[in-house]
């Protein structure tokens, strides 16, 4: 996705003040990247289109990236830009495909044993937990190991596939207006990157469908997740279902303060709104703030208060994502 850089050597006061960091004590790459950015350096070198806007516009997350490309579908949509919306397409394969060498080569998941004390305490009075795992990784699998042993009640669906198989990538909300319209369009670009269709071709979602219809009731406990609109699809089947009892999003143990564990905790909510067709069913199932949990269980009295409160308020399976 790059050309060659050896041209770019025009400005000399640039060349100047990264030579300056570079020199610099600690860690400088953030500082020389920053720069880069900001004299535009890296965007002028990236080929792949759709790669320099997410590059230039600053994105940081993958949820981001899923919505920055629906964006642009649906401007090129807009404009009947048929010839930008392969290519937009094929920059994102590329992207897909490059993320997932960089997650298979360079990512090295290891064992938190706060986290790992953490799901025995959330799960030691369940019936059935259900992992339902959103990104791509082997991380589950080693609390699952630990946890679980030959114990049958627990179970894990790789919802978006894992790295030695194909994986879904795209954008997930197909209750929006545009793509309600898109459908209609006699051009299947336009639906390529469609989560919607990416479980269609696997077998986990069929799976997890499976566990709904078994079970009579369930609760939620979310750790992780954005609740972003770009998995809205498969959210509001798990979460905004009859059988569903209770949703919980649990507290953020790595953050500081009281002030940015609310913030974080409220950035959900807003996302869960989005995804609810009422708020009156939103608000029977979702557990407060106050009464939520850590996670990992690391405040003091955290143990105490997850199994009281769970004798209180939960019973029976459980979805965990």
């Amino acid at each position: 996705a790059f050309r060659n850089t050896t041209n770019l050597t025009d400005n000399k006061r640039a060349q100047i003040e990264i030579s300056y960091l570079a020199q610099s004590p600690g860690d400088k790459s953030g500082n020389i990247l920053s720069l880069l950015r900001r004299k535009g350096f890296v965007a002028s070198i990236i080929t792949n289109s759709f790669l320099k806007t997410l590059y230039s516009d600053n994105f940081s997350n993958w949820f981001d990236i899923e919505q920055a490309y629906y964006s642009k579908l649906k401007d090129f949509y807009s404009n009947k830009s048929w010839d930008a919306i392969e290519r937009l397409n094929d920059n994102l394969s590329e992207i897909k495909e490059s993320f997932k060498q960089y997650l298979t080569h360079e990512i090295r998941p290891n064992v938190n044993e706060h986290v790992n004390h953490s799901f025995t305490k959330h799960f030691k009075d369940r019936g059935e937990v259900t992992f339902i795992n959103f990104n791509y990784t082997k991380t589950l699998d080693l609390y699952d190991s630990k946890m679980s042993g030959t114990d049958k009640r627990f179970s894990k669906i790789h919802i978006h596939g894992e790295l030695d198989n194909e994986i879904i990538f795209g954008y997930g909300d197909d209750t929006d207006e545009t793509y309600l319209k898109m459908k209609n369009e006699r051009n299947k670009e336009l639906l390529r990157n469609f989560k919607t269709y990416g479980y269609l071709k696997s077998s986990p979602y069929k799976v997890m469908l499976n566990k709904l219809a078994v079970f009579n009731d369930y609760d939620c406990l979310v750790v992780g997740h954005s609740l972003d609109l770009t998995d809205k699809t498969i959210l509001k089947t798990i979460l905004d279902s009859e059988k569903c009892n209770y949703i919980e999003l649990l507290k953020r143990s790595d953050l500081e303060n009281e002030q940015a564990k609310y913030e974080a905790h409220f950035e959900l909510h807003a996302n869960l709104a989005r995804i609810f067709s009422h708020e009156t069913d939103l608000r029977k199932k979702l557990i407060s703030y106050d009464q939520s949990i850590h996670f990992p269980l690391i405040q003091s009295g955290d143990d105490e208060k997850v199994s009281e409160r769970e004798k209180i308020l939960y019973n029976g399976d459980v979805f965990f994502f």
